[in-house]
C-alpha cells in the first residue's frame, strides 16, 4: 500500500532499491558485498539473505516512499 518513487539509473551505491527478480519486484535494502547483494527487508518478519548479482536486476534507487499508516 505504499508509494515509492525511485529514479532508473540503476545500482549506484548501497541504499534502498527496486529489485526486479525472477519471482517479482521488490523494495528493500541493499549492500553490495564481496559474495553479491545482502538484501534487508525493514520488516522484521522478512530476514536479510544474500543474493548473487546476476540473480537480482536493480531498477532504480529509491527517491522517496510515502508509506500508509494502518
Amino acid at each position: 500500500g505504499d508509494i515509492v518513487i525511485c529514479d532508473s539509473a540503476g545500482w549506484s551505491g548501497d541504499g534502498i532499491y527496486v529489485i526486479r527478480t525472477s519471482e517479482s519486484l521488490f523494495v528493500k535494502r541493499v549492500v553490495l558485498t564481496p559474495a553479491g547483494y545482502q538484501v534487508i527487508s525493514d520488516n522484521a518478519l522478512y530476514p536479510p539473505y544474500a543474493c548473487k548479482t546476476e540473480d537480482a536486476e536493480m531498477v532504480g534507487r529509491v527517491r522517496c516512499a510515502v508509506v500508509r499508516k494502518v
